[in-house]
């Protein structure tokens, strides 16, 4: 998949992600909204694949951004149901 389009999915959850946590406007500059929103997901990743990567092993390229979006996708889809079914 293109870079680009993993961007037009990842600015939208990440400026929910960053409007449920502080309840103020994302920023517009994405590099400043992924840097605070993504920063512990990074550290957190990152951690975990070091320690479960093996010395030489192979890695399929963008498979954590695709769980990750998949998770933010549906806790979005979740979240609007509930707020659909709050308001009816």
């Amino acid at each position: 998949m293109r870079l680009k389009r993993y961007l037009y999915v990842l600015r939208p959850l990440l400026a929910v992600r960053w409007v449920l946590r502080r309840d103020d406007p994302p920023p517009m500059v994405f590099a400043e909204l992924a840097a605070q929103v993504l920063r512990a997901f990074i550290d957190r990743e990152l951690a975990v694949a070091s320690a479960a990567a093996p010395p030489r092993g192979d890695r399929r390229s963008g498979a954590e951004l695709d769980a990750f979006l998949a998770r933010s996708v549906l806790a979005q889809v979740s979240l609007n149901k509930s707020l659909l079914a709050a308001g009816a």
